[in-house]
C-alpha cells in the first residue's frame, strides 16, 4: 500500500521551514492536519503584528 504525504509551508527568518498545513492520502485514508498559527513580523518591522493563517487548530508543537 502506497500513500502521499504533502505539506504547505512558510519560510521562518533565519530559512526554517514552518509547516502550516500537512496532509496524508493513501488507500481508504486521508487525513488533514491545520497548525496553528504562529506570531510573525512583517518584513522591516521591529513589533511583532501578525498571526499568519489563524485557521488551525493543532498547537504547532504538535507537528513532530
Amino acid at each position: 500500500m502506497g500513500f502521499v504525504i504533502d505539506y504547505e509551508q512558510l519560510s521562518g527568518t533565519q530559512n526554517e521551514t514552518i509547516v502550516k498545513e500537512l496532509s496524508i492520502a493513501g488507500e481508504n485514508v486521508l487525513e488533514t492536519f491545520q497548525f496553528e498559527s504562529i506570531a510573525i513580523r512583517p518584513h522591516g518591522d521591529t513589533e511583532k503584528r501578525s498571526n499568519l493563517g489563524r485557521y488551525g487548530h493543532i498547537p504547532y508543537n504538535k507537528l513532530s
